[in-house]
């Protein structure tokens, strides 16, 4: 599920047309990353389990890397535990008792909730952004935080979390 206007209005107050909001969730996504299938490479040489970065809802594909060739895996020759550990099979349709060297797992991430909150902090953090540091007038007075150390932070809390 992607961030619609819909559920930004529900979260964040603001004048901006929906054309404009639009655009900063494009802009927040884009910082993000795909939240559809995402490659992954790893560096099997005699292990048994690769640790996902990110948990996994599913699995769209295994690719082994070897010096005679590559191969598809099918779905019987590793198991998926615990959202982010793969196990190569010793049974299935191509066993073995560990990864060769190089091997690419394609899946879909399952981490739809902070990243829909992430999503919300750099739309909100956009929507908010203001052209000067500090303003006034009367008794009011406002400084601004720093837009893209904010920014930096959400994104660093983010990919702290899919990458732990």
């Amino acid at each position: 599920m992607a961030l619609t206007i819909a559920i930004v209005r529900e979260h964040i107050e603001t004048d901006l047309v929906d054309d404009a909001l639009q655009r900063l969730i494009d802009a927040a996504e884009e910082d993000l990353g795909s939240e559809t299938a995402v490659p992954e490479q790893f560096i099997g040489l005699g292990r048994r389990i690769l640790f996902l970065r990110r948990p996994a809802s599913s699995i769209s594909s295994v690719v082994e890397h070897a010096s005679d060739g590559d191969v598809t895996l099918a779905a019987s020759d590793y198991k998926l535990f615990s959202d982010k550990m793969l196990e190569r099979l010793t049974a299935g349709t191509n066993p073995a008792s560990c990864w060769e060297e190089k091997v690419t797992v394609t899946y879909v991430p399952n981490d739809l909730k902070r990243r829909t909150q992430a999503a919300l902090d750099l739309v909100r953090l956009s929507a908010e952004r203001r052209a000067v540091s500090s303003e006034g007038s009367g008794d009011y007075r406002m400084t601004a935080p720093d837009w893209e150390a904010e920014r930096k932070k959400v994104l660093a809390a983010f990919f702290k979390d899919v990458l732990a």
